[in-house]
């Protein structure tokens, strides 16, 4: 129950770090291209890994290999099909509709070997749902382009969390290897998408601070601890943590952007904080019963 528990609020850290990234990130690809963007974030980041890999004990190593494949092009999609959709969309409704990958996770587990979702799981994710759509005041016949990219990212995004879930629990102790691939494979994938570069635009302080806070903290602290911890909570109770990501980042649109904080909002972000509990009622009754019986 503890590890779960710290589990949890590391996964709820990573979140609101997440959060941060889509004003910052809005902000820089209206200057570079998302593709350079993502391509330059992950090669820094493979760069300052590196030294934390050196160490490694290289077991099963080309399993770990094809793993970190699975994970890193499905990511890296994630993030490239994101920063695609925020050239056109508002950082608050980038997040909410990355957010749907909460419905995705629990339909795409059978297939992961992670068994069946409880129809409590399923309720949850509906609920959820019904907050994104009331916060982010989605309209399901005015979707743009930048909607369904920022969708794609939502599916590809749902299928690294599973493969996170399940290669992270296979190789416990190669954890750092398999954030290192996830970052590596990362970079040919933003570079087949990239446009003719622009480098003095590095120099731009909307370029370079994202890119410094996404590589250091976003990309390099976050895919570890998302490696070290996410194993020891569910798939969709990490997934349902991570549907919060759209408040944290309403919340700082708001302090960067100016980004206009509706009722609905608030109302949606409270149904979607209600559905994140929802999954953990009946483990804490089970739980409260177990004590009273001993």
């Amino acid at each position: 129950m503890l590890r779960s528990t710290r589990a949890n609020l590391i996964l709820l850290l990573i979140t609101a770090i997440w959060g941060m990234t889509f004003p910052l990130v809005q902000m820089a690809v209206q200057i570079v291209s998302p593709a350079f963007l993502v391509l330059i974030r992950f090669a820094l980041a493979a760069i300052l890994f590196i030294p934390f890999i050196i160490y490694c004990k290289w077991r099963d190593y080309r399993l770990i290999f094809w793993a970190g494949l699975f994970i890193g092009i499905f990511s890296g999609a994630s993030y490239l099909f994101q920063a695609i959709g925020l050239l056109t969309i508002p950082a608050s409704r980038s997040a909410f509709i990355t957010s749907l990958a909460v419905v995705l996770v629990p339909l795409f587990m059978p297939f992961f070997k992670l068994g069946h979702p409880r129809m409590l799981d399923y309720v949850a994710a509906v609920l959820c749902l019904v907050g994104i759509y009331i916060l982010s005041g989605a309209s399901f016949h005015t979707l743009s382009r930048g909607d369904a990219w920022t969708f794609l990212g939502a599916v590809t995004y749902s299928l690294a969390l599973l493969g996170i879930q399940v290669y992270s629990a296979k190789y416990p102790t190669q954890v750092k290897l398999l954030a290192f691939y996830q970052i590596l494979f990362t970079i040919p994938l933003a570079a087949a998408w990239l446009p003719p570069l622009a480098w003095s635009a590095l120099l731009h302080t909307k370029v370079w601070i994202p890119i410094l806070y996404c590589t250091v903290l976003a990309t390099c602290v976050v895919f570890y601890l998302q490696m070290r911890y996410q194993k020891d909570t569910t798939p969709t109770k990490a997934v349902l943590i991570f549907t919060l990501e759209p408040v944290f980042a309403t919340f700082f649109a708001y302090l960067l952007q100016h980004e206009v904080v509706t009722r609905d909002i608030f109302m949606g972000g409270a149904i979607i904080i209600i559905s994140t509990i929802l999954t953990d009622v009946d483990v804490y009754l089970k739980t409260r019963r177990g004590k009273k019986n001993v």
